[in-house]
């Protein structure tokens, strides 16, 4: 399969400022980046669009159902110890 970008178009489109940007976060050569340009085209575009997502400053939104708010794990924590605690001292001798 072949593209008639250039891989650093098809980076520059994605919204990298430049190949050499994605060679500096992955330490993958640019002359690897040009070849799966060419040759694997789904994986080079999944690269830069990892490299725009670790340089944006959009916040990342989660399920909530897969990815639990922060207050949902904290009460989940407390929950489990307060639950250990009880199996402890349900074990003690009276």
């Amino acid at each position: 399969m072949t593209t008639s970008m250039s891989a650093s178009a098809v980076a520059k489109s994605i919204g990298i400022k430049n190949l050499a940007t994605v060679t500096a976060m992955t330490s993958i050569s640019p002359q690897t980046l040009r070849n799966w340009c060419i040759h694997r085209p789904a994986l080079f575009r999944l690269i830069v669009k990892g490299c725009v997502a670790e340089t944006s400053d959009a916040p990342i939104h989660h399920n909530e159902a897969t990815h639990p708010s922060d207050e949902q794990m904290a009460d989940k924590v407390a929950a489990q110890q307060a639950a250990a605690k009880a199996a402890l001292e349900a074990r003690k001798p009276h």
